[in-house]
């Protein structure tokens, strides 16, 4: 290993065991956050040139005075009302390759405001931080992080949150080269638990089921040369806006976590280089029929929330068991997981794991009461795999591909049963999944290629189209109907509307400011509708903002405006960085 550079492995493509060398793999592993790795995970930078490009139109800024609160914010759109009260904001969780290998290469990011009959489409550094969140402010005020992984955070590999609660997604976790899978948040939702995998597993990508009961993280174990998808139970039980007063892992959540607990690790046949995870379940809170809310013991009021049913009240459990609020919880699940370099992709089987959660929590009033003694050795609650085998995830089925497989995601709406992975060739494979994705589970003849549609060659990422319009309207609720691509081959970002087995690309964006996208995350809307999607420019060395359609301030007076420039698209501005962005995940601050 003599004479070789930091961050660059002599083999980003190895494949072991039985034909990669040990060193390669090792090395790679270790650098996955640097350099080498995000050519390993992304490939090459585009050869397209601006020939042919747009520049898009961009409306200029002015000033929001915020009344002495803070020097404001830029924003673009509309006009300063005071008497216009309402206010929606949504901060991003930035991963970069910083310049200094002193930066966590960790950021929080303002992606869009809406205030006083304005709104900001500009990415910004957070106005509550008053200058501050770079890096990210949890990082300087968490010492329970620093504390569990052995020094300083560096080197982030992974960001994820959760979809399934439609703007609740209060944290995100991120993983980090150490093996410290961490929670972050905003101002209002602060991260507050972290912990870290075991010596030798160095995390590649992480999912988070629809309703924050678990965290899936794909590792790559370097001591033994295999990979292997780590499990997490999550919980919360603090009252966070309505949520559960006491803590119940494993069951849907909002996303504030204060608990999270390794329950073991499962290994993935045939694949020992993972590099992409998503997860689906056959219960979705946002797409019930009751918009999220619960429902009271006695069925009367369908606005529940879920601090007034303590399941340490027997009346209130039951409803969960053959009351109102039967039903209103994941069962069943699956998880997708691809592996570039080894050309598979990977189903895992979560109904074991769903089903341990049921029948704890929703059987007999003893088994309840087991679940009562929490805490992180493998016989309290939730146990891990070691102490109940039977709630192991199983791996369903793999399929080898002919391209290399290198974004992944599933429908996380219940009834469309369907994942979707993109090859380097520029090809989305529609998978029919069958019966995982609902309460029964499946079998592995359910998990087929069902269809496909050209996106652009090397997408590197698959977002969510998220809900828009206004309490959850079934016309504007897009996030099982459309996905939105990033083509880091054609520099471009390519909506996909879905319709059973078919899909089609219904409009494409390009900018000559966007030099080399790789990821993209579309923005929360709640109250106004602000269509804008924030994508990661690694080698441009910037976030930029782009809306896609007409603003309509739904609670906030009625105004709309449409995209400037008589086009499809306008830039929103830039956020720059002293590094290189790869992933961004964001959400409404509650």
């Amino acid at each position: 290993m003599t004479g070789k550079t930091l961050g660059t492995p002599r083999n980003t493509t190895v494949v072991a065991p039985g034909g990669g060398d040990a060193a390669d793999y090792q090395q790679l592993a270790q650098n996955y956050s640097l350099a080498a790795g995000m050519e390993y995970r992304y490939g090459s930078p585009s050869t397209v040139s601006d020939n042919g490009f747009p520049t898009l139109y961009q409306p200029s800024s002015r000033r929001f005075d915020n009344h002495g609160n803070g020097s404001g914010w830029d924003y673009q759109i509309g006009s300063q009302d005071i008497s216009k009260n309402d206010y929606m904001s949504n901060h991003a969780q930035l991963l970069f390759v910083p310049d200094a290998i002193t930066h966590p290469g960790l950021a929080v990011v303002q992606t869009m405001v809406m205030a006083e009959g304005t709104v900001s489409e500009k990415p910004e550094t957070p106005w509550v931080y008053y200058g501050g969140g770079n890096p990210i402010i949890d990082l300087t005020t968490r010492l329970n992080y620093v504390l569990t992984n052995g020094g300083p955070l560096r080197q982030p590999t992974a960001v994820a949150h959760s979809y399934g609660q439609d703007t609740w997604s209060t944290n995100s976790l991120v993983t980090f080269q150490s093996g410290l899978v961490a929670a972050f948040g905003s101002n209002t939702g602060p991260g507050n638990v972290a912990v870290k995998l075991a010596a030798g597993k160095v995390p590649t990508a992480i999912a988070i089921t629809p309703n924050n009961e678990f965290a899936l993280v794909t590792v790559w174990d370097t001591n033994q040369r295999k990979g292997q998808v780590a499990v997490l139970a999550l919980g919360t039980g603090n009252s966070f806006w309505g949520d559960w007063s006491e803590n119940y892992p494993g069951f849907r959540n909002k996303g504030l976590f204060t608990f999270m607990k390794i329950l073991g690790y499962i290994d993935l046949p045939g694949m020992t280089q993972p590099t992409e995870i998503c997860t689906a379940a056959d219960y979705t809170a946002s797409s019930d029929d009751n918009d999220s809310w619960l429902v009271s013991p006695d069925g009367r009021d369908r606005r529940y929330e879920s601090r007034e049913l303590p399941f340490s009240n027997e009346t209130n459990r039951l409803s969960f068991i053959s009351g109102g609020n039967r039903g209103r919880y994941a069962r069943s699940g699956y998880a997708t997981i691809i592996s570039k370099a080894e050309k598979k992709v990977l189903f895992l089987d979560l109904k074991p794991l769903f089903a341990q959660m049921h029948n704890m929590y929703f059987t007999s009033r003893s088994n309840f009461l087991l679940t009562q003694n929490t805490g992180m050795q493998a016989n309290q609650w939730p146990y891990s795999f070691d102490v109940a085998p039977g709630s192991t995830p199983t791996v369903a089925k793999v399929v080898d591909m002919a391209q290399a497989p290198t974004a992944v995601r599933a429908n996380i709406i219940p009834g469309y049963n369907q994942a979707y992975v993109a090859t380097i060739d520029g090809t989305l494979h529609l998978f029919g999944v069958g019966g995982y994705s609902t309460t029964n589970g499946g079998t592995p003849a359910d998990i087929r290629e069902v269809g496909s549609v050209a996106v652009g060659s090397n997408p590197t990422s698959i977002a969510y189209s998220k809900n828009k319009g206004y309490n959850n309207d079934a016309n504007t609720c897009n996030i099982g109907k459309e996905l939105i691509v990033c083509s880091r081959g054609e520099r471009a970002i390519k909506w996909v509307q879905l319709s059973g087995n078919s899909a089609t690309v219904t409009k494409t964006l390009r900018d000559t400011r966007l030099k080399d996208p790789v990821w993209v995350e579309d923005n929360d809307n709640h109250g106004s509708e602000v269509p804008v999607v924030s994508v990661t420019d690694y080698n441009g060395r910037q976030l930029l903002n782009y809306r896609y359609g007409t603003i309509i301030f739904h609670t906030n007076g009625g105004n709309t405006y449409g995209v400037g420039g008589n086009g499809q698209f306008e830039c929103g501005g830039a956020y720059p960085l002293q590094g290189r962005p790869f992933q961004v995940s964001g959400s409404n601050v509650p």
